[in-house]
């Protein structure tokens, strides 16, 4: 390996507040071979990966940031290094693991042997760079990841109308529907192919999202041919439109657009490049058996980009096997570690919060939630339990569809409403958050979140179902049933919050009352009111005997003896159970009929 001036690859442990004035950039210079034991070797090592080919635009400055940031002192010892080849930029080199490379340039950091962070393309000025490798190796980079997460707020639900194009029945194909122009071609082993991902569409009134199966490649003329830009775009349009594509979009995106979903673009090889001027052609497709396509392509005097989406929902764009997912909660703790709390939390029925794309979702229907710890005499693994749920998850044909830090402006959404109790998601947390979803019959949906760190885990079962209603009418054989056996019935009666006032389904029950009373005409009861402990205890006990007393007069209202009925106030001060839950004190809120 080549060292880039004289000095000795340096490590930094302090933090400096002001850029060096004079100092050298010290940067080591590596083949794409060298990396994997380069990176196993040192701790922290900040890696650039760039040509020195001028027709790589935005390869051209990226050294003399990264040269800039290199002589910048960090809280941990990082050591900086780079992987440059020359013409043409497109011909990357064979890189190994850990290095997966999608673009350039482009800086990435390992940990411990491990990828950690990075910064896609060109940062406008040194200090930029610096923060992001000061996040990852001085301070949290999982936050940094949340900040970018939030910028997409108020992006995210836009939605390209594809109600307005004509449809056509031309013959698609398959996906990705066609080639690259003659004497061109996809680089980078024929493009890229996801069977699922989030697009950023540019549209008039801004960014649109569309999800569904995706291809980009960049395109560059076949070895031995010249780029022709004009026949390249001519070539697409034309098909396209022969396909029935209409075009809705041909420019560039405002500054300020391109701003608030920078996090998102681009990074990867044929990813449309927003931030240039040059224009992007956008064609939607609306076909008679349904399927709705996007298609984006981008040129230059050297070179093109192609993106292509065929639009679907998340469910519709997996096929799942029909296979037995076991009794739920279907998954065991692994080897060495246990579900604490009793062995988790199993509700027949429970709303439970997923993040579908980093968008929360409420799911309703049988859900379990458990702590996951080491056994005694055992050392916890977090990748061996990562491991261990996913390998057989995917084994079962689920499939991953999130894997990230929920944004801090979708938590603020649900704030009120999710509960951070013992084995539920921490999303507050820097610990990213893995959604598997598997769905094994066509009527039958299950999601499982799981959350690790170095010290344990949490996990969330749901499967997707029905409510089924329990509850039914109070009635007067209910009441004389519950007084027979136990000498007084417990019943909701529903008033006005901090009133004495009936509801409808309060007024309801009143009438089962009288008709019980009606029926039974040396009945006696006592009408006991009581309370929650929310209010003071003066203002409750006022107020229970304030209900009671509505009750006994709308009993006489119907033409029971006053003779027959007492009524008197308790407030909080006999609970059935502990006011520690929203659940507990609806209970204890109650009207009770004691036979005297």
């Amino acid at each position: 390996m080549l060292i880039k001036n004289s000095l000795k690859t340096l490590t930094f442990a302090m933090m400096l507040n002001a850029w060096p004035a004079a100092a050298a950039p010290t940067v080591t210079e590596l083949s794409a071979s060298e990396i994997p034991a380069f990176v196993a070797k040192h701790a922290n090592v900040v890696l650039q990966i760039t040509s020195s080919d001028p027709r790589c635009g935005y390869c051209v400055g990226a050294d003399t940031v990264f040269d800039a940031v290199s002589v910048k002192r960090f809280d941990q010892a990082v050591v900086f290094a780079r992987v440059q080849w020359s013409a043409p930029w497109s011909k990357f080199p064979v890189f190994t693991a850990p290095l997966v490379v999608s673009g350039v340039p482009e800086q990435k950091f390992f940990k411990d042997g491990k990828e950690v962070g990075g910064s896609p393309g060109i940062e406008k000025d040194a200090s930029v760079l610096f923060q992001k490798i000061k996040s990852a190796y001085g301070g949290s980079m999982a936050a940094e990841q949340r900040v970018r997460t939030a910028n997409i707020d108020g992006v995210r639900g836009s939605s390209l109308d594809f109600k307005s194009i004509p449809i056509t029945s031309k013959k698609l194909g398959s996906f990705p529907y066609f080639s690259a122009p003659d004497k061109t071609e996809y680089i980078n082993r024929g493009g890229e192919r996801r069977d699922f991902d989030v697009t950023f569409v540019p549209t008039k009134a801004g960014f649109a999202t569309v999800t569904g199966e995706s291809f980009k490649a960049h395109i560059n003329a076949v070895s031995g041919q010249q780029w022709q830009e004009h026949f390249v775009s001519k070539s697409y349009e034309q098909f396209i439109v022969g396909l029935g594509g209409v075009k809705v979009f041909d420019g560039s995106m405002p500054r300020d657009a391109v701003e608030k979903v920078k996090y998102y673009i681009g990074g990867t090889e044929g990813s449309i490049d927003f931030w240039n001027k040059e224009p992007v052609k956008v064609y939607a497709i609306r076909h008679t058996d349904g399927t709705e396509v996007v298609v984006m392509f981008q040129t230059n005097t050297a070179s093109g980009k192609i993106q292509i989406i065929r639009k679907t929902e998340l469910v519709q764009s997996i096929e799942w096997p029909n296979k037995d997912q076991g009794a739920f909660p279907f998954l065991t703790a692994p080897t060495n570690t246990e579900y604490r709390n009793g062995g988790g939390e199993t509700k027949e029925f429970d709303e439970t919060y997923v993040p579908l794309n980093g968008t929360l979702v409420a799911i309703e229907g049988a859900s379990f939630k458990a702590d996951i710890s080491k056994l005694s005499g055992s050392v916890w693994s977090k990748p061996f339990v990562d491991k261990s749920y996913e390998s057989y998850l995917i084994s079962i044909g689920a499939k991953k569809v999130y894997d990230g830090i929920v944004p801090r402006a979708e938590l603020n959404k649900f704030s009120s409403k999710i509960k951070y109790t013992q084995g539920a998601m921490s999303f507050q947390s820097d610990d990213p958050v893995q959604l598997f979803f598997f769905k094994p019959e066509k009527t039958v949906e299950i999601y499982v979140m799981l959350q690790t760190n170095s010290a344990g885990g949490k996990i969330q079962i749901v499967q997707k179902g029905e409510f089924k209603q329990t509850i039914k009418s109070i009635e007067a054989d209910d009441i004389q049933k519950q007084i027979d056996e136990n000498g007084k019935a417990v019943l909701s009666i529903n008033f006005d919050t901090d009133k004495a006032t009936l509801k409808e389904d309060g007024q309801q029950v009143v009438a089962e009352i009288a008709k019980l009373l009606a029926e039974n005409v040396d009945l006696k009861v006592s009408i006991e009111g009581h309370t929650d402990n929310s209010g003071t205890p003066a203002r409750n006990r006022s107020l229970s005997a304030e209900r009671a007393r509505t009750v006994l007069n709308k009993l006489v209202q119907t033409g029971v003896e006053a003779s027959r009925l007492k009524a008197t106030g308790f407030g909080a001060d006999k609970p059935l159970v502990a006011n520690d839950s929203e659940d507990n004190k609806a209970l204890n809120r109650r009207v009770e009929l004691v036979k005297f």
